[in-house]
């Protein structure tokens, strides 16, 4: 009942803290499809098939929101899979936006949501 309730009682705030993690997703998947959108192409080795996991907006958004956390080392693990490393080359963007990915949405966002529950 307890843990219900911690739940349900800052129910606006999580709400609204949901929204805002969809916003800040959205503002990362704009820049995602921009600049690394050849990141997002998974290639099958047994059918020699790529698969576009961010041919639009939209199913950039639902790649990005879906590997934020059930991907292993977040949407950061799921494109360095994927990296097309040149030699003596370093990514700076693509470091620069799997950090800051990683404590905006990650980290930041799961805290805030946790501490609502911890306050009730």
């Amino acid at each position: 009942k307890n843990i219900i309730q911690s739940v349900y009682q800052p129910r606006k705030a999580l709400f609204l803290t949901f929204i805002l993690y969809i916003i800040i997703s959205y503002v990362f998947t704009l820049f995602a499809y921009n600049f690394f959108q050849d990141d997002f192409t998974v290639e099958d080795e047994d059918t020699n098939t790529k698969t576009d996991m961010c041919q639009s907006i939209w199913i950039c958004f639902l790649s990005t929101f879906d590997f934020t956390f059930k991907y292993a080392g977040g949407l950061g693990g799921f494109l360095d899979e994927n990296l097309k490393i040149e030699k003596d080359k370093v990514q700076f963007g693509r470091i620069f936006f799997d950090q800051l990915f990683n404590l905006l949405l990650v980290i930041i966002m799961v805290q805030i949501a946790v501490s609502y529950t911890h306050l009730t």
